[in-house]
């Protein structure tokens, strides 16, 4: 057994990244909830030892994000084994975020819409299936997915390959501390735009998106009114 030896990290944080089934992944984390947490570990200490030779061959500055955008989710949560696909739209101007789950079949759950709207502090969730709604209080802050202007650079990387000009894409890694806890991400190396994003708080435990087929703009503004039948 390793005993959170570089090398053992470096071992585990790989296994983490070869494995391309998303509905494996979320699999896997049901059953081994702890060996994902003590992965993560090894991920954020491997993006630390990255960021200290940054330093030192020189670094870029922290990217500018999009303000608003909508893309495709894929969110896994090992803290509650759940995982989801989802249309997400953001609005950091605003300060809310609408996530859509998209439908599977043969999962044997409800599916919801979400509406977080930061500013008021209220979450509303739609049941897409009888239309329910609940509402209930947003207590944590709105959090962008942005590179904050503090954010400590991790590295360039291509994600696929640089066989060909289609093979692949390159991407920043930027990440550091919050207030609640720590953070590492990539945005791409054009435009800034969110490719992951992995957080992990005491609160929250750790979570980890990935971005797909972001549009940097929004294509119905009313995605974040809540429907008639939910009250606050």
């Amino acid at each position: 057994m390793c005993h959170m030896s570089t090398e053992c990290c470096v071992f585990s944080c790989m296994r983490m990244r070869n494995i391309s089934d998303f509905r494996g992944v979320a699999a896997a984390i049901a059953d081994q909830t702890s060996y994902y947490t003590r992965a993560m570990r090894c991920y954020f200490l491997l993006f630390a030892l990255a960021s200290s030779v940054a330093l030192v061959v020189g670094q870029p500055a922290p990217c500018v994000s999009p303000q608003i955008w909508q893309g495709r989710l894929f969110e896994v949560d090992p803290s509650k084994a759940y995982d989801r696909l989802a249309m997400i739209y953001y609005n950091a101007t605003g300060k809310k975020v609408a996530i859509h789950e998209e439908e599977s079949e043969g999962q044997q759950r409800e599916f919801y819409d979400e509406i977080a709207l930061y500013e008021k502090k209220v979450l509303y969730r739609i049941n897409r299936r009888t239309g329910e709604c609940t509402t209930t209080s947003l207590d944590t802050p709105f959090r962008p997915i942005a590179v904050p202007p503090n954010a400590t650079y991790y590295g360039t990387y291509y994600v696929g390959s640089t066989v060909d000009p289609l093979a692949g894409f390159k991407v920043n890694s930027f990440g550091g501390d919050t207030d609640n806890g720590r953070y590492v991400g990539t945005w791409s190396y054009v435009k800034c735009v969110p490719v992951t994003d992995s957080y992990f708080g005491e609160q929250t435990g750790f979570v980890h998106w990935s971005f797909y087929d972001v549009e940097l703009s929004i294509e119905d503004p009313d995605v974040f009114i809540p429907p008639a039948g939910c009250h606050q």
